[in-house]
């Protein structure tokens, strides 16, 4: 079985020069990984949070660790405003993250919505859209090796998990039968701060939200 785990980074804030600080693209990707090589892709993530957050080396509880997460917003403020060693640290970070799923041979599927300059964004369209996209290439990947996988979605609102599923929920259902056969269920949904595969999905996604 493979596991698929998928965040968001960015929004669908109109980008226009009243509001610089508007991210140019909304991102919505994630990884892809193996269930058996689940367990040490995250022990090798917990080292790597300890690794750039020094004080998780004394933290007491395992617990501590796993709800620190590394905020892709402030990985990109570093890359953008931040000084030498700071820019050096972020760079570090997606380099020896990329190298940790290489080992795992995990794979970095995500969809990229490029906004226009003053064009007000409809942001539920685009991360249904880009969900559904994203579930559609994780059925092509599954057929591939003849096997079966789970999407896992970081939880947001209730109304917004429902509508952002249906897509999905419908094309398993259709009367013309299952598109997405290997797709074992609807995409289920995740608390970022309790697992730690949407921790590395929003991870792999922010170099490209800003």
């Amino acid at each position: 079985m493979y596991l698929c785990y998928v965040d968001e980074s960015g929004d669908g804030q109109t980008v226009h020069p009243s509001t610089p600080e508007a991210p140019p693209v909304m991102v919505i990707g994630g990884i892809i990984v193996e269930e058996s090589a689940l367990r040490s892709l995250t022990w090798d993530f917990i080292a790597l949070k300890k690794q750039f957050r020094p004080t998780l080396r004394n933290a007491v509880r395992l617990s501590e660790v796993i709800r620190t997460e590394i905020k892709g917003s402030n990985v990109r403020a570093r890359l953008r405003n931040g000084n030498r060693n700071q820019v050096r640290l972020a760079h570090g970070l997606i380099d020896k993250l990329l190298t940790v799923l290489e080992r795992h041979d995990c794979r970095v599927p995500a969809k990229i919505c490029v906004k226009q300059d003053g064009v007000a964004n409809a942001e539920d369209a685009m991360y249904g859209a880009s969900v559904a996209s994203l579930c559609a290439h994780f059925e092509d990947f599954l057929a591939g090796r003849e096997e079966c996988g789970v999407v896992i979605l970081d939880s947001r609102t209730k109304s917004k998990n429902v509508d952002n599923v249906h897509c999905v929920t419908t094309r398993k259902l259709r009367a013309g039968g299952d598109l997405m056969p290997h797709v074992a269920e609807s995409p289920v949904f995740g608390h970022s701060d309790s697992h730690i595969g949407l921790q590395i999905g929003v991870s792999c996604s922010t170099g490209t939200g800003r």
